[in-house]
C-alpha cells in the first residue's frame, strides 16, 4: 500500500495490539499524513468487501463471458488470415522449386544460394504462423462452467481468510498497487457535509485501487456490483484512529 498524498509506502508504524498502519513518510516529517489505521479493521473490510461485492460467480462468470465474445470476434479473421498466407506460402514453395531446379542444371552461385535461404527462411516462418493460426482456430477460448468458477473462488476465499502471505500475494494481483487517501477533517468529508452535521465525524482513509475500473467493462453492468463496490468503498471502509 502507499500513502494517496506523497506517494511513500503505507507501513506498519505501530505494534500496540495488532499494529496500525500510517505514513512512512510522515514518520520521517516529510509528509503530513500522520493518520493511523487498525491493521486488522483494514484487513477485515477489505476482504469481507471482496467476497461479497468482487468475487462472487456471477461477477467472475461475466468476466469470462466477456473474454470468450472478445476472443470469438477476433477468431472470425482468423479463416481469412490462414487463407491468406497459404496461397504466399504456396508461392514461396514454388519458387523453392524453382531454385533447386536451376541448382539441378550446375548453374549454380552465391547469389541463388542466398536468395533460396531467404526463400526457406520465410517459408518457415509463414508455416509457424499458419499452425498458430490453425491452432487458435480449433482450441477456441470457452468460459467455463459456474461449478468451476465457484470451486475456485472457495479456494481463494479460504486463502484470503487464512491471512498468510498468500493472502497478501492474491490481493496484490487483484487490486495491484493500493493507494489510502486520508479525510482527516470535516470540510473534506462529503457524508459529513451533505448530513448536515448530523453524523459523527471521525478520521478515516479511502482505499482507491484498480478493481474501479471493472465497472467499465459494459455499459449495461455499469449499475451492479462492479461499480457500487468502488462507490460504497469511499464511504463505508473508514479506518478510523
Amino acid at each position: 500500500m502507499k500513502c494517496y498524498r506523497c506517494g511513500g509506502a503505507i507501513v506498519l508504524i505501530s505494534g500496540k495490539g495488532s499494529g496500525y498502519y500510517g505514513c512512512f513518510n510522515a514518520k520521517r516529517k516529510t509528509c503530513n499524513n500522520t493518520l493511523l489505521a487498525p491493521r486488522k479493521r483494514i484487513e477485515k473490510t477489505l476482504i469481507s468487501d471482496l467476497k461479497e461485492k468482487i468475487l462472487t460467480t456471477e461477477n467472475i462468470g461475466y468476466v469470462y463471458k466477456r473474454i470468450e465474445k472478445l476472443v470469438s470476434k477476433g477468431l472470425n479473421k482468423i479463416p481469412e488470415q490462414i487463407k491468406e498466407k497459404k496461397s504466399r506460402y504456396e508461392k514461396i514453395l514454388s519458387e523453392i522449386q524453382n531454385y533447386l531446379n536451376y541448382i539441378k542444371t550446375g548453374k549454380f552461385s552465391n547469389a541463388v544460394s542466398e536468395a533460396l535461404k531467404e526463400a526457406e527462411d520465410k517459408g518457415g516462418a509463414l508455416k509457424k504462423e499458419i499452425d498458430l493460426l490453425l491452432y487458435q482456430k480449433q482450441n477456441k477460448f470457452t468460459s467455463p462452467p459456474k461449478e468451476w468458477i465457484s470451486h475456485r473462488l472457495e479456494e481463494l476465499r479460504d486463502t484470503l481468510n487464512q491471512n498468510t502471505v498468500n493472502s497478501s500475494l492474491a490481493l496484490k494481483e487483484l487490486l495491484g498497487s493500493i493507494s489510502l487517501e486520508p479525510v482527516t477533517d470535516k470540510k473534506s468529508d462529503f457524508y459529513y457535509i451533505v448530513s448536515n452535521g448530523d453524523i459523527k465525524f471521525k478520521p478515516y482513509y479511502i482505499a482507491h485501487t484498480k478493481i474501479q475500473t471493472l465497472a467499465l467493462l459494459d455499459d449495461k453492468y455499469k449499475g451492479t456490483n462492479w461499480l457500487h463496490w468502488r462507490r460504497e468503498w469511499d464511504s463505508n471502509p473508514r479506518y478510523c484512529c
